[in-house]
C-alpha cells in the first residue's frame, strides 16, 4: 500500500508542477464560483487526454454531447465552449482535491504504522471484567528455534464466586457429552483433539479435568500423538464440574489412535496447552500471564495490528466517484429548475407578445421589446444592490452597460429571446431563428408558439392575434395546474415531519398517562 500511495503522490506532483504555468483559460474564470482554480491547469490536462483517448466511438461522443446539451440550457447568453471546458475543471478538480486528501492522510497513516510496527510484544493480557463476556483474540509467537505462526486465544472473564441452579447438573453432562468430542466422530476412535471444555456457556459453573494416564492428552484436550503407540491407547477423562464446594464427576473411557506429529505441530500444541494453563491458573486474576518458554526453547508472542491506511485510500476513491455524481445530479436540478421556470414564465412572455402585436409591432420587432425591457428590468435590479444610489441614479441614464447576471435573476425564456436575437443580427433568417428559440426550449408549449408565430410571418399577420389570445388564455390555465402539483408536492414532502410531529405529541401526551397508571 505505501508504494502505491507514493506513486499516486508522485504523480500528482509532478503533473502540479509540470502544469503550474500553463494556466491558460483558467485566469478569466470566475474566483467565486472556481475555489479550486489552482488546480485548474492539471484538470485543464487530465481533460484533454480524456478528450483524445475517451472520447474515440460514436456512443461516447453521443453520450457526451447529451450531457452537454443538459449543462449548457443552464448558461444560454454565454461562451458554450468555455462553460463546458469551466465545468470540466470544476468537476476533475474537486475529484482530484478529494482523492488526494485521503491519499496523503492514507500515506501519512502508513508511515506511521510502519515506524510503531505492525507488531507489539507482550507478556500479558488484560482479563475482562465479570460480566463483560470472554475475549477472542490471536496471538502471533515465535520460538528461539524459528518456528512462527499464529495461534488463536479465549480469555474468560474474571470469574466471581456465584449460585447457580441445580436443574443445570443433567444439562452439563448432556452438553459435556455431546461437546468433548470435538471433530472426532466416537470416543473409541478419537484421532483429533478433544474439546474438553472448562465451564458452561451460560454460567459461572466451572468443569476440570482428571487425565488417567497424562501421558496421551493434556488438560485442555491436546493429544500428544508422539507418545500413542501403534496399536493406540486408552485413557480415561473425568470430567470434575463443580458448584463451590460440591462437586460432579462424569468419567469418560476414551480410545486414541495414533498420528504422525510434525515438530511445528508439537511446539503449536505444547504452546496452546500453555496458554490455556496459565489462563486457567488465573481466573481470578486480572492479568494473564503468557509463558516465556515452552520446554527448553524460548517464546515471544505478538499481537498483529491492523491496517487502517487502505480504509483511507479507498475512502479517497469513494469520494471522488461520489463528487462525480454530485456534479451530474447538480446539472440534472438545474435543468429541472429551469424548465419549471420556463412553464411559469410562458404565459406572461405569450400576452406580453400579443400585446405588443396588437399595438401594430412585428414578430421581430416585439421580441426586440421584450428582450430590452427584460435586460432594463435586469438592471434596475442590480441597482437595488448599491450601497450609493446617486451612482445608481447615474449608471440608469447611461446604455449600453452591461450588467453582471446572478443564478437567481435569470429567466431562461427572455435568455433565449436574447439568444435568438443576437441569431437574427448574425445572419439567421427570422424564422428559422424563431424555429431553434422553440426547440431550445425543449417544451411542447414553445414548440407550439415558435410554429404559431412562423406559420403566420410566412402567411401573413392576419389570423395570428386570436391563436396567440388562445394561446395565452390556455397557458394561464395550465399554469395554474403547475403551481397546484407544485404546492402538492411541497405537501408531499411535509408529510413526513408532520407524522414525525405527531408521534412525538402522542408520546407527550400518553406516557405521563401510562406512568400516572403505573403501568
Amino acid at each position: 500500500m505505501l508504494a502505491i500511495e507514493s506513486i499516486l503522490l508522485a504523480v500528482g506532483f509532478f503533473l502540479f508542477i509540470k502544469t503550474k504555468n500553463q494556466k491558460g483559460e483558467a485566469i478569466s474564470f470566475d474566483k467565486s464560483r472556481n475555489p479550486l482554480l489552482f488546480l485548474y491547469p492539471v484538470s485543464g490536462y487530465l481533460y484533454q487526454l480524456y478528450q483524445r483517448i475517451y472520447l474515440k466511438n460514436k456512443k461516447s461522443i453521443q453520450k457526451a454531447s447529451k450531457e452537454d446539451e443538459a449543462l449548457l440550457s443552464l448558461y444560454v447568453n454565454e461562451n458554450k465552449e468555455k462553460i463546458r471546458r469551466e465545468h470540466a475543471y470544476q468537476c476533475i478538480s474537486a475529484m482530484l482535491a478529494i482523492f488526494y486528501i485521503f491519499v496523503f492522510f492514507s500515506f501519512v497513516l502508513t508511515v506511521k504504522e510502519r515506524r510503531e510496527g505492525l507488531t507489539s510484544y507482550i507478556s500479558a493480557i488484560e482479563r475482562p471484567q465479570e460480566g463483560d463476556g470472554e475475549q477472542n483474540i490471536t496471538l502471533w509467537f515465535e520460538t528461539e528455534d524459528g518456528v512462527k505462526a499464529e495461534i488463536p486465544f479465549t480469555v474468560s472473564e474474571r470469574r466471581l464466586q456465584g449460585a447457580e441452579l441445580e436443574a443445570y447438573y443433567e444439562a452439563v453432562y448432556a452438553y459435556i457429552k455431546e461437546m468433548m468430542l470435538g471433530e472426532n466422530v466416537s470416543i473409541y476412535e478419537v484421532n483429533q483433539n478433544l474439546n474438553l471444555i472448562k465451564s458452561m456457556p451460560d454460567g459461572n459453573m466451572t468443569i476440570s479435568w482428571e487425565i488417567e494416564p497424562k501421558d496421551y492428552i493434556g488438560s485442555d484436550g491436546t493429544l500428544f500423538y508422539e507418545n500413542v503407540p501403534e496399536s493406540g491407547a486408552d485413557i480415561v477423562a473425568t470430567a470434575t464440574v463443580t458448584y463451590f464446594n460440591e462437586k460432579r464427576y462424569y468419567p469418560f473411557a476414551i480410545h486414541i489412535i495414533p498420528k504422525a506429529y510434525t515438530k511445528e505441530e508439537l511446539q503449536y500444541k505444547q504452546i496452546e496447552e500453555a496458554l490455556a494453563k496459565s489462563e486457567e491458573d488465573s481466573r481470578e486474576d486480572n492479568i494473564v500471564h503468557l509463558p516465556d518458554t515452552i520446554g527448553d526453547a524460548k517464546v515471544v508472542f505478538s499481537l498483529q495490528k491492523e491496517e487502517k491506511a487502505g480504509v483511507m485510500f479507498f475512502l479517497g476513491v469513494i469520494g471522488a466517484l461520489f463528487m462525480k455524481l454530485a456534479y451530474e445530479e447538480k446539472v440534472k436540478q438545474g435543468r429541472e429548475k429551469r424548465e419549471e421556470q420556463l412553464l411559469l414564465d410562458y404565459p406572461e412572455m405569450v400576452s406580453k407578445f400579443t400585446l405588443l402585436l396588437n399595438a401594430g409591432m412585428t414578430p421581430v420587432a416585439a421580441f426586440e421589446r421584450i428582450g430590452s425591457d427584460y435586460k432594463t428590468s435586469l438592471f434596475r435590479e442590480q441597482l437595488l444592490d448599491l450601497r450609493k444610489p446617486k451612482e445608481g441614479e447615474k449608471l440608469l441614464k447611461k446604455q449600453g452597460i452591461e450588467m453582471k447576471r446572478t443564478e437567481k435573476r435569470v429567466h431562461y425564456a427572455y435568455e433565449e429571446i436574447l439568444y435568438m436575437l443576437s441569431e437574427i443580427r448574425g445572419g439567421i433568417s427570422e424564422e428559422t431563428a424563431i424555429e431553434e428559440f422553440g426547440r431550445r426550449c425543449r417544451l411542447i408549449c414553445y414548440l407550439r408558439f415558435s410554429t404559431i408565430v412562423v406559420q403566420n410571418m410566412k402567411k401573413g399577420t392576419k389570423g395570428i392575434i386570436p391563436m396567440l389570445e388562445l394561446e395565452a388564455k390556455t397557458a394561464y390555465e395550465s399554469r395554474k395546474d403547475f403551481i397546484r402539483q407544485m404546492g402538492e408536492r411541497a405537501g408531499t414532502k411535509l408529510l413526513g415531519p408532520m407524522m414525525g410531529m405527531l408521534i412525538l405529541v402522542m408520546a407527550l401526551i400518553m406516557v405521563p398517562a401510562f406512568l400516572s397508571f403505573g403501568i
